[in-house]
């Protein structure tokens, strides 16, 4: 990251690698009975910052912050191929 660290800046930053990810082509000679020649494959990724977890709870602890980390996950996979950062309303 290039810049002061902004949350633009992380979730961008966190795009460009679920992008390059998701471009992979893997060849692969088990597909050939399905007429498809590549693997491919998508990147869902959920993220939040302390501040996001602080401003849900007093009282915030390691598995609190895990479980908002594995709601903004379940709504990046649901929307597939997704960078989707926390907030109240998921």
């Amino acid at each position: 990251l290039a810049g002061p660290l902004t949350s633009q800046a992380v979730e961008d930053a966190i795009n460009l690698v679920r992008q390059s990810i998701s471009a992979l082509r893997v060849k692969s000679p088990a597909l050939a009975k399905s007429g498809k020649t590549h693997l491919t494959c998508t990147v869902s990724v959920g993220w939040l910052t302390s501040e996001d977890a602080h401003a849900t709870s007093e009282d915030l602890t390691r598995r609190h912050a895990l479980g908002l980390a594995e709601k903004a996950v379940a709504t990046a996979k649901r929307q597939r191929n997704r960078t989707v950062r926390f907030s109240a309303d998921l």
